[in-house]
């Protein structure tokens, strides 16, 4: 999903709503997967279907708890430090998501689609 993401947690600690308010969040692709039955959400640059590096740190445990129009909101737990280490501590975090109704026209004329 094409959406603009704005992270609602720092080490775990809820970000006052004004600087929430005043981040324009990172627009990217967002890509849920399961890793040994666990839900993980990433998101990626756009126009990044191939390597999808991750812009954020990953989400594990990603649960949509609210849906009202364009935006959701998402809970899990992101790692803390190593991002490879399942043994890394992990921390609470919330992504506020909004979904994008286009993308730019350069990124919807990329590889995976026949050309117009």
């Amino acid at each position: 999903m094409y959406s603009t993401v704005k992270r609602l947690r720092r080490r775990g600690e809820r970000i006052g709503d004004r600087e929430i308010g005043a981040d324009s969040g990172i627009v990217g692709h967002l890509t849920i997967v399961l890793i040994e039955n666990v839900p993980v959400m990433k998101l990626h640059g756009a126009g990044d279907d191939a390597v999808q590096k991750p812009l954020l740190p990953l989400m594990w445990r990603a649960k949509v708890v609210m849906i009202r129009g364009d935006k959701m909101l998402f809970q899990g737990f992101e790692r803390v430090g190593n991002q490879d280490d399942p043994d890394s501590p992990v921390v609470k975090q919330e992504w506020a998501v909004q979904v994008m109704a286009d993308q730019p026209a350069e990124l919807a004329r990329s590889s995976h689609r026949p050309p117009s």
